[in-house]
């Protein structure tokens, strides 16, 4: 994706979604956000979609809609934090360093 002309400081995402609709519209001008909705866009069986995109003139994108069900919209109390043993943080790491090259392996 090629970098928006946008500064971090205009760099925004809105939800959006009325009581009686089953869709969530969420518009983003965030690259980082972008990136993670992107991700969700491509998973397999994703019931995230691309809707629409906009484009400056020179092709950088100034922003997209997505759309997902209202339902994976939701909003937490507080921060959830792991205590994990150093035994955890090591098995932990050796799985995620097994899955990333699976996913590397997958992407060849």
């Amino acid at each position: 994706m090629e970098r928006s002309s946008l500064t971090i400081e205009e760099q925004e995402t809105h939800i959006n979604w009325s009581r009686g609709y089953t869709r969530a519209q969420i518009y983003v001008s965030d690259v980082t956000t972008m990136t993670k909705l992107d991700k969700l866009v491509a998973a397999e069986g994703s019931e995230w979609k691309l809707e629409k995109e906009y484009r400056e003139k020179d092709g950088r994108i100034d922003g997209k809609f997505y759309s997902c069900p209202v339902e994976f919209i939701t909003f937490r109390s507080r921060r959830v934090t792991q205590n994990l043993t150093e035994e955890q943080r090591e098995e932990l790491s050796r799985r995620m360093k097994e899955n990333r090259a699976k996913q590397l392996q997958q992407n060849i």
